[in-house]
């Protein structure tokens, strides 16, 4: 374990939340999400506690002058807390620590507080076609035939939006006979695409670090405005 040096911890000035990114305690270097259009998080991976069991891995921007990015790696002050490992970091437990961004001769260029903090729930959420943004799911969505539903995942600590990525299960049931929803993967762990193929009804039950949440889905036929049964 890594103690941060009394010269960082007399110039923390905590954290700095700003647009797409947060700033360093000494402003030389910032967590940045490049694009951050149409995302709630910026990808940024900080903009929250972390949740213990997830992962992020962020990217460092500089501003120091006179000099080009420099050769670098990251540290935890608390690898109990958090570790971090050729660039990735790992939350082990709740906790706070310092995240120091060091050259590789060395010296400390910047550092970050990191908070770890269990998850208590699992939020899903659905973005349909045509309609701005996304929006927390309950128990029972409606669809009709041909409709796409863009489903993902976001995990709450006490009702507080937590950063990372956490493997994330996906589990659809329907009648083996009766195939009305398929799910596709489209390459990210705590996001799917639900297509409405048929009249039918289903059940989709998301689970993540520990945490569960099921949702009944029904194809409509909009013909009578039913359900199918």
């Amino acid at each position: 374990m890594h103690c941060l040096p009394l010269r960082v911890l007399g110039l923390s000035v905590g954290l700095l939340l700003c647009g797409c990114g947060v700033s360093g305690a000494f402003g030389q270097a910032a967590v940045v999400a490049g694009d951050c259009a149409g995302k709630e998080s910026c990808g940024a991976g900080l903009e929250g506690p972390l949740a213990v069991g997830a992962t992020a891995t962020p990217s460092i921007h500089f501003d120091l002058r006179g000099s080009g990015a420099p050769a670098y790696h990251l540290e935890s002050a608390d690898t109990q807390v958090l570790e971090a490992h050729e660039g990735q970091l790992k939350a082990r437990e709740e906790g706070l620590t310092g995240l120091m961004v060091v050259a590789d001769d060395g010296s400390v260029l910047d550092f970050f507080h990191v908070w770890v903090k269990p998850a208590t729930a699992l939020q899903l959420r659905g973005e349909l076609p045509g309609r701005e943004g996304a929006r927390e799911l309950n128990s029972t969505v409606e669809l009709v035939r041909g409709e796409q539903l863009r489903l993902s995942t976001k995990l709450l600590g006490a009702g507080q939006p937590l950063s990372g990525e956490a493997e994330v299960q996906w589990e659809l049931e329907q009648d083996g006979s009766n195939k009305s929803f398929r799910l596709l993967d489209e390459g990210v762990a705590s996001e799917r695409r639900l297509v409405a193929l048929g009249v039918g009804s289903a059940k989709l039950t998301v689970k993540s670090l520990g945490l569960s949440r099921a949702l009944a889905l029904h194809v409509v036929d909009v013909g009578n405005g039913e359900r199918a049964r």
